[in-house]
């Protein structure tokens, strides 16, 4: 079953991500590609926000946000700027 985000199996005791928030997940990482790594940084926080949520049934993602959260809380939330290297990385890998 789904449930905000979330996707449960009790009959063989699994938990994961849903299919429509890892698909929003890989097409978020997508499009900044396309854009260059020139992003806004309110979407950039958002797209952040729910990998985060995402780490609480993916223990391995929690060490990887430590260079969005540096980069968060270097740079305004009303800017638009090309994302630095180690986290474009980052979403290339998480992709």
């Amino acid at each position: 079953m789904d449930y905000v985000g979330f996707w449960l199996d009790y009959g063989r005791f699994e938990i994961g991500l849903s299919e429509k928030r890892a698909a929003w997940i890989i097409s978020s990482a997508e499009r900044f590609m396309q854009d260059g790594w020139l992003i806004n940084v309110k979407k950039f926080h958002e797209f952040h926000g729910r990998l985060g949520f995402s780490s609480q049934v993916l223990p391995w993602l929690k060490p990887l946000l430590g260079p969005g959260y540096a980069w968060i809380a270097a740079v305004g939330r009303n800017s638009t700027l090309k994302m630095p290297e180690l986290v474009a990385a980052v979403c290339t890998f998480v992709k």
